[in-house]
């Protein structure tokens, strides 16, 4: 078979050249940097695992997060893949203060509320 070069100049199928247009100002008003101290810095070397449950005695349920703890995705694996994985990735295991933050940004978001002070989640407003 022939082999498939890239010509100078030339696209290849499916790939798509970057955008010599500047971002709208749409996206710019999403985005405030003028107040560093606000927003947290994202740290992608940062991985944490919050165990969630055990099923049928042998998996872990677990949230496994990257950069902060708040977004994270739902896992389950069998004990030993669940220790592979944690050493693999370097994980930090959710504080108690952690856990609560996740457990009160969650039930904002459940309750249809982003945004929502706690003293109106314990009032039932």
């Amino acid at each position: 078979p022939a082999a498939y070069s890239k010509q100078p100049g030339s696209k290849q199928p499916g790939s798509k050249q970057p955008s010599s247009k500047p971002p709208s100002s749409k996206l710019l008003a999403l985005v405030d940097d003028s107040d560093p101290e606000a927003t947290p810095e994202f740290d992608p070397t940062k991985k944490f695992v919050r165990i969630t449950g055990i099923k049928q005695n042998r998996l872990i349920e677990f949230d496994f997060s990257v950069g902060e703890p708040e977004l994270y995705i739902e896992l389950v694996l069998p004990f030993q893949a669940f220790q592979d994985f944690c050493a693999s990735n370097s994980v930090q295991h959710l504080s108690p203060e952690q856990a609560a933050a996740v457990d009160y940004d969650r039930l904002k978001w459940r309750s249809g509320s982003p945004g929502v002070e706690h003293d109106q989640i314990e009032n039932g407003r």
